[in-house]
């Protein structure tokens, strides 16, 4: 019989696996575990979360295009089918202009804002030097004033919590 002098622990080498959403290869704790961390194993259930939203609006999108589903609604039931065909197409391709019109916008925002960020570091130099200048107190009469606005003197605080007294307690009772 194996006594607990001749029994010896083997360490088995870890398999090593890729994870589910960054495909980079890890040493899991876990035989169970998919992912590389914590925050890998959150961002693979928001990617989920958001793709399933995109599928259920798509579906969504897809039932609107149909003809029976305009059929569905009291509006349109006594509509011919080609008035209806327009009348969905029309709607369509009204949505598509604004999310062009939508999309143009945003292009226009964010090459604003880059060449924005250009000429950034010199207004930000600009900026804070008028911020030192403001807020450099000057004494005129009994008043302080900074350059622009004029200072008010602090209210003095008023203590709003009651300090709580420590009885003595009755040892009789």
């Amino acid at each position: 019989m194996a006594t607990s002098e001749t029994i010896t622990k083997t360490a088995k080498p870890k398999a090593r696996r890729s994870c589910k959403h960054c495909k980079r290869r890890y040493t899991p704790y876990r035989s169970t575990s998919q992912y590389c961390s914590n925050s890998c194993r959150v961002l693979a259930c928001n990617t989920r979360k958001r793709q399933k939203a995109e599928k259920a609006a798509k579906r969504e999108d897809s039932m609107q295009r149909s003809i029976r589903w305009h059929r569905g609604q009291k509006q349109f039931q006594h509509m011919p089918e080609d008035e209806l065909r327009v009348l969905i197409e029309a709607k369509w391709e009204d949505r598509h202009q604004k999310d062009l019109q939508r999309r143009a916008s945003a292009r226009e925002r964010y090459a604003r804002l880059k060449s924005s960020e250009e000429l950034g570091s010199e207004r930000f130099i600009l900026k804070s030097d008028e911020k030192k200048q403001r807020q450099t107190p000057v004494v005129l009469g009994s008043a302080l004033q900074r350059t622009g606005t004029l200072v008010k003197r602090p209210r003095p605080k008023i203590e709003t919590k009651r300090r709580r007294k420590l009885l003595p307690r009755n040892r009789d009772s």
